[in-house]
């Protein structure tokens, strides 16, 4: 789904300044510190990514999502072989995405993702996940605070969302800081230090607007695997950028708490998946760029010296 552009410079900038549409409510039943120890579950908690990238050409998506129904959701024959407590379901979202960096770009030289996330629900509207926002850290490689031995595995934390009723300190006022909820602050600055940078040098700097259609396969009615179909984009100053990819995810906690033998078995469910998938769309390309160095090497394709202008500031919000 195409927005247009009056559309687009309205949700980004939304995204980039952080007035959200929706507040999220505080829920203490989803504090780290109320779950068990080493649980996934939870802010702050360390959770295992396994998922593949395929890039494919703009335009595809809705026969790739078309093919998708049909063999997971329409026939259930696949599903059902898995188990008979296997089930799929079709979703459909909105994301925008406002990635932080450095005015060095170590977080982009080193992979790692941080972003600030606002999502709203195209199907269901009273889903509790709709108007939901999060603050995410992924990492990968040398920076993973778990599972370092796995190559192909991301980590993945979260934060809670809170804006302050009133700014009374620097954290309040910095567009980062500002948002998590206070009592994850110290969290989130141990976690920056842990990877020798420093929180308040963060900055906003790619938001990218994507829509996501995704089909999931569900045990016991909770995310197992899933097709995500991103329709994304993005702007800054007169440049503007579109690319389309799949991401196939073992569902994070799943995967996490799993022992050796079940994570196997979800990376073989998932390799006959890949192969399925490829037989039928042969333009499917492998893509290990993730979305936030993808959208700004295109951007910066299209903005001569646009490292230079982040350097410098010209392309950052001032910060207190």
């Amino acid at each position: 789904m195409m927005v247009t552009t009056a559309k687009f410079f309205f949700r980004a900038f939304m995204g980039l300044l952080f007035a959200g549409l929706l507040l999220v409510t505080p829920n203490s039943q989803l504090h780290a510190e109320n779950q068990p120890e080493g649980s996934a579950h939870g802010y702050d908690a360390v959770r295992i990514e396994d998922d593949l990238s395929l890039a494919y050409p703009l335009g595809k998506t809705e026969e790739i999502v078309q093919y998708l129904k049909s063999k997971y959701i329409d026939d259930t024959a696949f599903v059902k072989s898995l188990g008979t407590n296997f089930t799929a379901s079709f979703g459909d979202e909105d994301f925008t995405d406002t990635y932080f960096d450095t005015p060095n770009l170590d977080l982009y030289k080193r992979k790692i993702g941080l972003r600030h996330r606002l999502r709203v629900n195209l199907l269901d509207p009273e889903n509790r996940k709709n108007g939901r926002e999060l603050i995410q850290l992924k990492l990968s490689a040398d920076d993973k605070f778990a599972d370092k031995d796995n190559s192909g595995s991301r980590n993945e934390i979260k934060f809670e969302v809170v804006r302050p009723e009133t700014i009374s300190d620097r954290d309040d006022k910095h567009s980062l800081l500002g948002l998590i909820a206070r009592g994850q602050r110290d969290d989130f600055k141990d976690r920056i230090k842990e990877l020798g940078l420093d929180a308040y040098k963060l900055r906003p700097m790619v938001t990218v607007q994507q829509r996501r259609q995704r089909v999931y396969v569900n045990r016991d009615w909770a995310t197992f695997i899933s097709f995500s179909m991103d329709d994304a984009e993005s702007r800054r100053w007169w440049a503007s950028i579109k690319f389309s990819q799949m991401e196939l995810e073992l569902n994070e906690l799943v995967y996490t708490e799993a022992d050796a033998a079940e994570k196997e078995r979800m990376q073989e469910i998932r390799k006959g998946m890949v192969k399925d998938l490829r037989e039928h769309s042969d333009y499917l390309k492998s893509d290990k760029t993730i979305k936030y160095q993808k959208a700004f090497d295109l951007l910066a394709a299209k903005i001569p010296w646009m490292r230079f202008w982040i350097r410098i500031g010209l392309m950052n919000p001032s910060q207190k």
